[in-house]
């Protein structure tokens, strides 16, 4: 009687165990961008103002990292980063900064990104989003991301209205299709929605594998409510919270489009931002913002999920990176070749929990380029050294011991003189590594 109680306790045991199996030969991705996403601004992160219970699930479903950081405080480096693998000082000062009209863009003939790689391998490719990497207005479609490896486009240069799809600064139209200038009624982001429910559905026909990349422009300024055309004053929390709510909707469409189509346990889904968030963000428990180095303007939240792959529920508190991305959707395309002199890590042996976690060392450099003032200069630098991070603001040194102080309150620079000039060799070297022969200007 023993024997049979424990042979059916074992198999209920085994039934009710999560489903565990070898990844998909040739998986799909989806990666999806928020722009200007507070870390502190999502139900897993204590949010008191706002509900975002997709992104709650997606994060359950799969692998959390507490301490994922973006490659930059401001987008476009960090845009780069994503495409290439690569720290964006390596492309050249102008790439520390917003790559606005007048800066350098990222060109094809100089990079090859992660949907070209992908595309030779036989993936479908498509962007539905902000691109904002172009630089030079003269470059045009050029460097758009059908000339980086994308089959379709849809999506904008940068920001902008979010109901009319035009410039704030110049009041020109800002919407396109493959390069070409298109006029669409509707709220941006529903309308980039709509275009990456078709792509799925179209590729899940198809039988390919693809790589889709959503960069949202939700939920950064301005402040536009779906509901509402106005544009609300910086500051309004309810019109943002109202933002964030609705780029959770759309991720569900996105998600429920894998499940009706059947491939949603060959899909890796990968969910992050591209900063901290801006002034009406909450970015608690971190201190700061967007465009500054600490915490609170680099961290940010970062979710893989592919069911059977990555056990749900993993909390990771391993650093990881935006470098980190296309170097595990590489590899798990059976393609880890292509990711050889990447700057990042394949996060997947983490995220299942199959390799011990190794100590990283991550480096940041924040320019100010202003092409017409002739201004570049270094504002700020900052490492993190398993434990420890070093900020140099410029004016000085500060040294903070992150798992015991993520609000980076307590400078420990004089009471860690010797960790604190460990840490700056290292981010000397760094700089030294990262410099081009030739600045791409």
């Amino acid at each position: 009687m023993l024997r049979l109680v424990a042979a059916l306790a074992a198999g209920l045991a085994l039934a009710c165990a999560p489903e565990r199996r070898e990844p998909a030969e040739r998986p799909s991705f989806v990666v999806l961008l928020a722009d200007d996403l507070g870390y502190g601004d999502l139900g897993s992160t204590g949010v008191p103002d706002l509900q975002t219970p997709v992104l709650d699930r997606l994060a359950s479903e799969g692998a959390s990292f507490t301490d994922a950081y973006a490659a930059s405080p401001v987008c476009s480096p960090t845009r780069v980063a994503l495409l290439t693998g690569l720290y964006p000082q390596r492309l050249g000062h102008a790439f520390e900064d917003f790559l606005s009209v007048g800066s350098a863009g990222l060109d094809p003939a100089r990079v090859t990104t992660l949907a070209e790689r992908l595309r030779r391998a036989g993936y479908r490719t498509a962007c539905y989003g902000k691109w904002n990497v172009e630089g030079h207005r003269r470059h045009g479609p050029l460097f758009f991301p059908n000339a980086h490896g994308f089959e379709h486009w849809f999506g904008t240069r940068r920001n902008h209205d979010y109901f009319t799809h035009r410039s704030l600064w110049n009041g020109e139209p800002d919407l396109y299709e493959d390069g070409r200038p298109v006029e669409v009624e509707g709220y941006t982001d529903r309308l980039l929605a709509d275009r990456a429910v078709e792509f799925i559905e179209s590729a899940a026909d198809s039988g390919e594998p693809f790589l889709l990349y959503l960069p949202w422009l939700l939920p950064h300024y301005p402040l536009q409510a779906p509901d509402d055309r106005r544009i609300a004053p910086i500051g309004d929390r309810a019109t943002y919270a109202k933002m964030v709510e609705f780029l959770d909707l759309q991720v569900g469409r996105i998600l429920d489009a894998l499940r009706d189509a059947g491939i949603e346990r060959d899909t890796l889904v990968v969910f992050t931002s591209d900063n901290g968030g801006h002034t009406t963000a909450r970015n608690a428990p971190l201190r700061g913002g967007k465009q500054g180095l600490t915490e609170g303007g680099i961290r940010v939240p970062l979710f893989l999920r592919w069911p059977g792959v990555i056990p749900a529920g993993e909390r990771v508190s391993a650093p990881a990176i935006t470098m980190d991305l296309p170097v595990t959707i590489l590899t798990a395309a059976g393609l880890a070749a292509e990711a050889q002199g990447m700057d990042g890590v394949d996060l997947l042996p983490i995220a299942t929990g199959s390799a011990p976690v190794e100590p990283r060392t991550l480096f940041w450099r924040r320019r100010e380029i202003n092409v017409k003032k002739k201004v570049d200069r270094i504002l700020a630098r900052a490492v993190r050294h398993g434990d420890w991070k070093l900020l140099d603001s410029g004016r000085a040194l500060h040294l903070y011991h992150l798992p015991d102080d993520p609000g980076e309150e307590r400078d420990l620079a004089a009471e860690e003189h010797a960790e604190l000039l460990r840490l700056e060799a290292l981010l000397d070297a760094w700089e030294h590594d990262v410099s081009p022969a030739a600045d791409a200007r």
